[in-house]
């Protein structure tokens, strides 16, 4: 298990929450990164209120519950066996996978 912020339903800051979740599992070509620091962007909050912005058939479907976050900088906790070029103990920073909803945990310890 791991602290994450999460939502479970769309609406403004007061749906997150802080709590445990799920630790990932790595897949092929993935590391995991304990984040240290995380940024907020405009794709976070409009996601957080449910993509009012764009026309119904447009909104993503969100698999709840989703923990939000794109930019964040951390260490490597963990490599998967066909990763190259990381290490164990490495500090990163990224722009995880966007969009990529229930994969990316970044508003997460």
């Amino acid at each position: 298990m791991m602290k994450a912020v999460q939502l479970h339903e769309y609406g403004g800051p007061e749906v997150l929450q802080y709590e445990d979740g799920p630790r990932p599992v790595l897949k092929a070509g993935e590391v995991l990164v304990r984040v240290h620091a995380a940024g907020i962007n405009p794709p976070d909050w409009y996601l957080r209120d449910g993509c009012k912005m764009l026309p119904p058939e447009w909104r993503p479907v969100i698999p709840f519950p989703i923990i939000l976050g794109t930019d964040i900088s951390g260490v490597v906790e963990e490599v998967a066996h066909d990763v190259e070029g990381f290490s164990v103990g490495d500090a990163v920073f990224s722009m995880v996978r966007f969009p990529s909803f229930g994969d990316s945990k970044c508003y997460a310890e």
